[in-house]
């Protein structure tokens, strides 16, 4: 059994990918009736889920092999991490549970990172990656993910509504589909306490990418001044990913599905 808490932008899918593998999923939203629910397999179960009480999803998540987290510290008016230690009290130990943070959790916003780098401790989602990492479930994976794509989701739509500085810097993207096939791969790994930045890949400048990104689209091109205060642009990378996905293959970041 798999459990999603939160079939939002990426849960959805998410839940879609395992329901195809002939998975029995459930996963909570605040609303049942969103129109992207209409979609899903009738493998996947839609709980509405408005208020974050643990007892609620205690016989789900009694019987839930892999557990996501794909809760946003904005979620249940800002009480995401009191919501998440709730949860996890319920869990049963020896299955797997999986949260989805970002990349940016790191104090450092120059120069080479990777999961070792030092952390903004006061960031809510490092609060919530220490309340997984002193549960007492024994599988559990923190995926750092970049800026997320795919959709109608990309940051051309706002950044060409300004006049942008750093346009040598780089990109730190991960596309949706990315995302779900790592995440599904994360559901079957044998790691017992696993820490990964998922970004792509590629370095491509802002101004290069996100003027190319708006001609594809037909919309506005982004406006870059010459300001470059970013003196050592930041590089995000992992020292987990190549050994845990020797052969994985990236979609191109001009992939927008």
């Amino acid at each position: 059994m798999i459990g999603i808490v939160g079939l939002g932008w990426l849960g959805t899918p998410l839940a879609n990918n395992w329901a195809l593998k002939g998975y029995k999923v459930w996963g909570t939203t605040r609303d049942a009736n969103r129109e992207r629910f209409q979609t899903l397999s009738d493998q996947v179960e839609v709980l509405e889920w408005p208020d974050g009480d643990p007892k609620v999803l205690e016989e789900k998540l009694s019987i839930t092999d892999v557990l996501y987290l794909t809760l946003p510290p904005s979620a249940f008016e800002g009480k995401s991490v009191s919501v998440v230690k709730n949860l996890l009290e319920k869990v049963q130990e020896n299955g797997m549970v999986v949260y989805t943070s970002s990349i940016g959790v790191y104090a450092s916003k120059e120069g080479e990172i990777n999961e070792n780098s030092p952390l903004n401790e006061d960031h809510k989602v490092v609060q919530t990656e220490r309340v997984l990492a002193a549960s007492k479930v024994k599988k559990k994976a923190i995926v750092r993910l970049g800026g997320l794509i795919g959709g109608n989701r990309h940051p051309v739509h706002f950044l060409n509504q300004k006049i942008n500085n750093n346009p040598d810097s780089w990109v730190q993207l991960i596309g949706r589909n990315d995302c779900v096939k790592v995440l599904s791969q994360l559901g079957n790994t044998e790691e017992n306490s696993l820490i990964m930045n998922l970004v792509h890949p590629d370095l491509i400048s802002r101004k290069e990418y996100y003027t190319k990104v708006a001609q594809h689209l037909q919309v506005k091109e982004p406006e870059f001044s010459d300001e470059q205060t970013d003196i050592n642009p930041r590089k995000v990378k992992s020292n987990n990913f190549a050994t845990l996905f020797p052969d994985y293959q990236f979609e191109s970041l001009y992939c927008f599905k």
